[in-house]
C-alpha cells in the first residue's frame, strides 16, 4: 500500500519468457525459486532445497531482476524494499513504512522468512501442494481457489 492505494504485485515475477494463458503464467524457460503466476499477490516458493529459507528481501530481489521499476499513480519508481523504504518511497518526518505479517506489526523488514507463511511444506503431496521441483505446482484451473491464510502487507503512509 502506498499512501492508502493498493499496489498490484505483477504476474510472472521470476519467470523468464513466460507463457501466459488468461493472465496466468503457466510456463516459461526458467522459474526462480520465488515467483508469481498471476497478480493475486501469492508468492510461490519452489526451490530445489527444501531446507533453504527464502526471505521477503529475496522476493524483492527477484522482482527487481524481473521488473526493475513499477508505475504508481502515473509515476515510475524502482522496485526496492529496505528498512524505511518501499518501492522508492522513503520514510521521513511525515511518512513511515510499516510491515504487517498476518495483521501483526513486524520489525523484521526484508528478513521476514517466507517459508514460515507458506501454505505448503516440503512433504506436501496433495493439491495445492504437489512436488514443486518437477513441473507445474498448481494446475491453472485450480490456482484461484487456494489462498495461503497468511498475509504480508507493507504500507507507506
Amino acid at each position: 500500500m502506498i499512501e492508502g492505494r493498493p499496489v498490484e504485485i505483477p504476474s510472472a515475477i521470476g519467470i523468464r519468457n513466460p507463457q501466459v494463458d488468461r493472465g496466468l503464467a503457466v510456463g516459461g524457460s526458467c522459474f526462480e525459486p520465488l515467483h508469481t503466476h498471476d497478480n493475486s499477490g501469492i508468492i510461490h516458493i519452489e526451490g530445489p532445497d527444501p531446507n533453504r529459507r527464502y526471505t521477503l528481501g529475496d522476493f524483492f530481489a527477484v522482482w527487481y531482476a524481473t521488473y526493475p521499476t513499477i508505475e504508481i499513480g502515473g509515476k515510475t519508481f524502482p522496485v526496492t524494499f529496505a528498512p524505511g523504504e518501499i518501492l522508492g518511497h522513503k520514510a521521513d518526518a511525515a511518512h513511515h513504512v510499516r510491515l504487517l505479517v498476518d495483521g501483526t506489526p513486524s520489525s523484521r523488514g526484508p528478513s521476514v522468512v517466507l517459508n514460515s507463511v507458506d501454505y505448503c511444506g516440503a512433504q506436501s503431496a496433495s493439491p495445492p501442494c504437489v512436488p514443486t521441483a518437477v513441473g507445474d505446482p498448481i494446475p491453472p484451473a485450480a490456482l484461484k481457489q487456494y489462498g495461503t491464510g497468511h498475509t504480508i502487507v507493507i504500507e507507506f503512509r
